[in-house]
């Protein structure tokens, strides 16, 4: 019995994951563009609240169920609202400096450290000059220490 209860639940789990269910989620391609409301909220679709956010995301839903593929829904929304919609810049043109500005900047930082400690390693450690002041000076305070 327990066999089979098992076997059964695998069959199901394994129906889930490679024959997923044919209506698209909302969160599907909602986490990819930015509120464009009138009121520039600035928010993701996703977590923003305004009144317009629902309408936003029912016509992806909308533009989805049409079967249009993720890329033609991306197109069709920047084409009615503009590259502001989405959530990450393309990786071309001007954005492509959005990704590429990090890593430059870690590497640059890497290379500023590096430069400064092989000169603090480079500095020579002089010791002191001591003169004969200071030798005669330092007898005296002894002397003076022990008796």
């Amino acid at each position: 019995m327990f066999v089979a209860e098992v076997s059964a639940s695998l069959v199901l789990l394994h129906l889930a994951l490679f024959f997923p269910a044919a209506t698209p989620q909302p969160s599907d391609l909602v986490s990819e563009f930015m509120c464009p409301c009138p009121d520039r909220c600035g928010k993701a679709l996703e977590v923003c609240e305004c009144s317009d956010a629902a309408g936003y995301i029912q016509e992806l839903m909308d533009l989805r169920s049409r079967g249009l593929s993720r890329e033609a829904v991306r197109e069709k929304f920047v084409e009615k609202y503009g590259p502001s919609v989405l959530a990450s810049p393309p990786a071309k043109g001007f954005g492509l400096v959005v990704y590429l500005l990090p890593p430059l900047a870690v590497l640059g930082g890497a290379v500023l450290a590096v430069g400064v400690a092989r000169r603090w390693k480079r500095r020579p450690v002089g010791a002191p000059k001591v003169t004969d002041a200071d030798l005669k000076r330092a007898e005296e305070a002894m002397k003076k220490w022990r008796s």
